[in-house]
């Protein structure tokens, strides 16, 4: 018999039953959000120091007074913050249009000298219709620049509790700025961003002393910097739980920082507060005599300790517990005791009784309408309740039969090992597991838990039953894509070869297992001219098979840096890199067929080997070599040496004496006259650029015209040269044509006609004057986009010269479809006349095409009297070289056409008109 005013068993029981359905409706919620904040206030943690914020503050925006700023600006911050010996630069900044073509040349070229340190946003965005659209930097600037997620998880109150791992970008994922600074691995699709972490610690510098340059190296070396946006106006601020409005890029510094510190949240939901609820009522069910102060007194002790608890949790393992479920429990348990001391309860116990029905009506239909799988299970293993969820996943007709025989042995076995293990009080298994499962058409993988409970007799004496809830969910769509992540976080996805990353991860763990590790960086010369002409489907296939090629022969450890570039490994190797590395050259050359076509690329090789610091520096080695086994003819397997660490630092400062140059206006123009009528006439004259260095003296073009076409610099130049040589041209008679050289990368890295045509526009030279030198290697690297930019140019007026006609490979290839008008012998031809044969019958050919073309020929490096009478033999009209002049001021050409002319007059020869 129950002791007088003693609380009925059946009230305990309906409490726990309240508050856990009031759990699974997600009642508690707002309450748990509530108390995960103040537990983040309670933590006051301090940033590594590893990441600065650039703030681009309402300062700075007056300061540079538009917005959105010039991507001028954007690029001179790249180049202040990577020159002052920043890690990185990330810009949460939307990239994903274009502006003007000199804007965005600028940032082109900025992330290009970033040399893969600067990383642009990319992020999801919500459409009116429901959609989602990716939004991506523009593909000028993806070309030169990673791209990090800026995404950031809202609760319903809007205030950003995580960030995404990683986004997709088709079969591409794109991580974020917190992933990339993880190293606990791929653990979640989301980071819970630890809010103890307190933005107030972190090195913020405005945007604008950036651009000024007031700022210290010191700050941001070695470090990562973010730049993004903090002014309100600019609407990238959001609501902390505890540290007021935030910028946008500061959430993704504090989540960054959450990863970097181990800090990631672990939230293990309800059940566990449940489970110790589950406890503490069966406590006082079995003491259900206990008074009001003591039992009081006993709740109160038990919710303090359940924070305390939780707190450290918190603050030690980063482990997030939801105890607003506890909470309401001990609140109801201390309730009850105290309407029972009164002698209120009965009433109450009799009203609660009576909606027992109800109340187990509603917690059956929660389990059957649960979007997760839920099956009951009594401890004869027959199944008492299951949600349609279950039902549909696992066959219909659950509801009254057997487990272990409609249930997947896996299953059935967790339900057994966990009533064995239940005892004869309340157990729960909290750990979710996974488990591979067969279905009828395919295979499946399931995440489950299960936990046991113990009924509470509704009176004392009664025996107890023990009852198990399996709740499952399918996760193998999601498990899919976590492993496609992994793997495209380690793996190129067009070759299946490692990453950049992975393989220096590899390198790391070789050098510190102390093994001599061999590292060769090589490319595939040829490929851009096979993917020109057969196309990127082709070329892909043939990078494809190159991988191939190389696994097959044993090469495990190989990477794609991208495009035609790959690094390749030998981990313990105990001989010469020469002989190690020259088979693969002999492996690559062997030509391919690739759909349907025979094609063959040339090899380029660099190589190191330890000792090194780490991975990296091997890497960087292989690649300062293999810019070496580059210039050289043949394309050598080149070793690395220190002297090509120089000759890179020699490169950095030359960029930036040039840079100084191009400001300081020590660049000028000379130019060498071309002649017709063996040299009484002059009809042209090539712009040539000099140098003349303060402490260097003149700089040979040969020297800094290659380091301008490395780093982009080129396009500056080119733009100052047209504009120049049109100015000062403008003085010289008008049948005096202007020959001005163009670089390729001029046309891939800027719009062309645009830049003649303002160039033609601003000095008001006539188009019909102006003759452009181009190469053959124009033709080779974008054949399409060139030709048409030429045919727009001749449309324009603008003469179009090769130059240096016959030293490439593929010289008449293209003559049929490029719009030209000069063909320009190259000097070497010249300077063999007269000692070989072939050489002459080669000058021979070329003004033989110029003639049945109707294009006009010249012949450059003329220096003796032989070669000009024997090229006017061969019928070539007009010549240039030392011997009719050397480069001269653009005042000397107008004196001397001027002195000619009146040559001219007293032998009687002058001409109504000069024909140019």
């Amino acid at each position: 018999m129950r002791k007088a005013g003693a609380i009925p068993h059946a009230a305990f029981v309906l409490l726990w039953l309240l508050v856990a359905g009031s759990a699974a409706l997600g009642v508690f919620e707002p309450a748990d959000q509530f108390l995960y904040d103040q537990r983040y206030a309670a933590r006051t943690e301090a940033v590594t120091g590893d990441r600065v914020y650039v703030a681009i503050d309402p300062p700075s925006l007056e300061a540079v007074g538009v917005w959105p700023w010039p991507r001028t600006i954007h690029a001179q911050m790249i180049d202040a913050l990577l020159d002052a010996g920043a890690h990185e630069v990330v810009l949460d900044i939307d990239f994903s249009t274009l502006s003007t073509v000199e804007n965005d040349a600028a940032l082109a070229e900025a992330l290009e000298r970033a040399g893969g340190y600067a990383y642009l946003a990319a992020f999801n965005q919500a459409l009116p219709d429901g959609t989602v659209h990716l939004t991506v930097p523009a593909e000028r600037f993806r070309r030169f620049a990673d791209m990090v997620a800026v995404n950031v998880n809202l609760d319903t109150s809007g205030i950003p509790r995580s960030v995404p791992h990683a986004i997709s970008a088709g079969e591409t994922a794109i991580p974020s700025l917190a992933a990339l600074s993880s190293s606990q691995g791929k653990a979640a699709s989301e980071i819970i961003i630890d809010y103890g972490i307190r933005a107030a610690t972190l090195v913020t510098l405005p945007a604008i002393d950036v651009i000024e340059g007031r700022f210290s190296s010191e700050t941001v070396a070695g470090k990562t910097v973010v730049v993004g946006a903090s002014a309100l106006e600019l609407q990238d601020v959001f609501r902390s739980p505890n540290q007021g409005f935030l910028p946008g890029a500061v959430v993704q510094i504090l989540a960054a920082e959450t990863a970097a510190q181990q800090r990631i949240i672990r939230n293990f939901g309800s059940v566990p507060a449940l489970a110790i609820l589950a406890v503490v009522v069966f406590g006082f069910a079995v003491r259900s005599g206990t008074r009001t102060l003591a039992g009081g007194g006993l709740v109160v002790m038990v919710a303090v300790l359940a924070e305390i608890a939780a707190l450290a949790l918190y603050h030690e393992a980063a482990i997030m517990l939801a105890t607003a479920p506890l909470l309401a429990g001990i609140a109801g348990l201390a309730l009850l005791l105290l309407l029972f001391e009164k002698q209120w309860l009965q009433h109450i116990v009799a009203r609660l009784t009576g909606e027992r029905d109800r109340t187990r009506d509603i917690l059956g239909r929660v389990v059957a309408d649960n979007f997760d799988g839920i099956v009951i299970v009594s401890s004869q293993q027959r199944i008492i309740s299951a949600s349609a969820y279950a039902e549909r996943w696992l066959g219909q007709g659950l509801v009254g039969a057997d487990a272990g025989t409609v249930l997947p042995e896996a299953f059935a076995q967790a339900l057994q090992s966990a009533f064995a293990g239940a005892g004869t009080t309340t157990a729960t298994s909290v750990r979710p597991r996974e488990v591979v499962i067969q279905r009828p058409r395919t295979i499946a993988v399931a995440e489950y838990v299960v936990t046991v409970s113990q009924t509470i007799p509704a009176v004392a004496g009664q025996p107890t039953e023990a009852f198990a809830s399996l709740t499952f969910r399918d996760v193998t769509a999601r498990r899919a894509s976590e492993d496609r992540l992994q793997y495209l976080a380690a793996h190129d996805d067009l070759t299946g070869t490692y990453s950049r990353n992975r393989f220096v991860e590899i390198l790391d763990e070789a050098i510190a297992e102390q093994c001599t590790v061999y590292v060769l960086a090589f490319n595939l010369p040829r490929f851009a001219a096979i993917t020109a002409t057969l196309g990127h489907e082709i070329t892909d296939e043939l990078l494809r098979q190159v991988a191939r090629r190389l696994g097959d022969a044993g090469y495990r450890c190989l990477a794609r840096l991208g495009g035609d570039s790959f690094a390749l490994a030998v981990l313990d190797g105990q001989t010469d890199g020469r002989a190690l590395f020259g088979p693969v050259a002999a492996l690559l050359v062997r030509p391919y067929k690739v759909g349907g076509h025979f094609t063959a690329v040339g090899f380029a090789g660099g190589w190191t080997s330890g000792p090194a610091q780490d991975g990296a520096s091997l890497l960087q080695q292989a690649n300062l070599a293999l810019v070496e086994a580059c210039a050289a003819a043949g394309n050598p397997l080149v070793e690395y040496n220190e002297a090509q660490e120089r000759a890179l630092d020699d490169r950095r400062r030359l960029d930036g004496e040039m840079r100084l140059a191009l400001e300081a206006g020590q660049f000028h123009l000379a130019y060498q006259p071309q002649y017709a009528d063996n040299g009484r006439r002059m009809v042209g004259a090539e712009a040539l650029l000099r140098w003349q260095h303060p402490e260097r003296g003149p700089v040979s073009p040969l020297d800094f015209l290659p380091v301008a076409e490395e780093t982009g610099l080129i396009v500056e130049i080119g733009r100052m040269v047209l504009e120049r040589a049109c100015r000062e041209a403008l003085k010289w008679p008008d049948d005096i044509r202007l020959a001005v050289n163009v670089s390729p990368l001029q046309f891939e890295l800027c719009d062309m006609f645009a830049e003649v045509a303002l160039a033609l526009e601003k000095t008001g030279f006539p188009a019909s004057r102006l003759e452009l030198e181009i190469t053959e290697g124009l033709v080779m690297r974008e054949r399409d986009a060139a030709i048409e930019t030429l045919r727009r140019l001749s449309a324009l007026g603008v003469k179009i010269a090769i130059d240096d006609f016959g030293t490439g490979f593929s010289s008449l290839s293209y003559l049929s479809d490029l719009p030209f008008d000069v063909l320009k012998i190259d000097k070497s031809f010249v300077d063999a006349l007269g000692e070989n044969a072939a050489a002459a019958q080669i000058v021979e050919s070329v003004i033989g095409i110029g003639r049945q073309l109707g294009k006009s020929v010249i012949a450059e490096g003329v220096e003796t009297q032989e070669q000009a009478a024997l090229l006017g033999r061969l019928g070539c009209a007009v010549l240039q070289g030392y011997l009719y002049g050397r480069p001269m001021a653009p005042e000397a050409i107008a004196d001397l056409a001027a002195h000619l002319l009146d040559r001219q007059r007293e032998a009687g020869h002058v001409r109504l008109s000069a024909a140019g």
